[in-house]
């Protein structure tokens, strides 16, 4: 019996141990891509997609390449400025085998035209991209080092004015043309 109850005990211990580790840091999402584990914060940030390959802006793009992706936008690569719309879009992810953790901010003084923003980070053998759900500054860990960061976003588009709208207020330009014309006096 106290068998049983230990090992009960021990698959408690081990499922909320799962839990803790699923969850990363506390106000954050994390997952695992590869080799590395990747955590994103604060809350509302979540997972999108963790994976096995690049993320690089090209048409072998892990996430571009997905279901996950299909909307999404490269806006900025910051190791490439050549494959980045837009320059200085995200301040605080810095490249290197030694920088595993740190702060980052979006630039929105360079993001007009864009939404839904989505933060890419490759390490190691994988990746991981998390969707900011409108959060602008945060943090992130991951346990390799940091091979560059991409930041995605959905490009705004110009809603056209119908049609209609146009022959609506044409129609109501030559009506006021025409009550105007009627109350010029008449000369003689």
């Amino acid at each position: 019996m106290k068998q049983a109850i230990l090992k009960a005990g021990a698959a408690v211990a081990f499922l909320a141990g799962s839990l803790i580790l699923a969850s990363g840091t506390a106000g954050a999402a994390s997952c695992t891509g590869g080799n590395a584990t990747y955590t994103l914060g604060p809350d509302p940030v979540s997972v999108l997609q963790c994976g096995i390959g690049n993320i690089n802006g090209s048409n072998n793009d892990g996430f571009l390449n997905s279901a996950a992706g299909a909307t999404y936008d490269l806006i900025f690569k910051n190791d490439d400025a050549n494959k980045s719309p837009v320059k200085d879009a995200i301040v605080g992810l810095i490249n290197g085998p030694n920088n595993l953790k740190g702060n980052w901010t979006l630039n929105t003084d360079v993001l007009g035209g864009w939404t839904d923003f989505a933060i890419g980070l490759k390490a190691g053998s994988g990746y991981a991209v998390f969707s900011l759900n409108d959060v602008i500054s945060g943090n992130w860990e991951i346990t390799k080092g940091l091979s560059h960061a991409n930041l995605y976003g959905v490009q705004v588009q110009a809603v056209p004015l119908p049609a209609a709208a146009w022959l609506f207020g044409s129609a109501l330009l030559g009506l006021a043309g025409a009550g105007y014309r009627r109350k010029l006096p008449k000369s003689a």
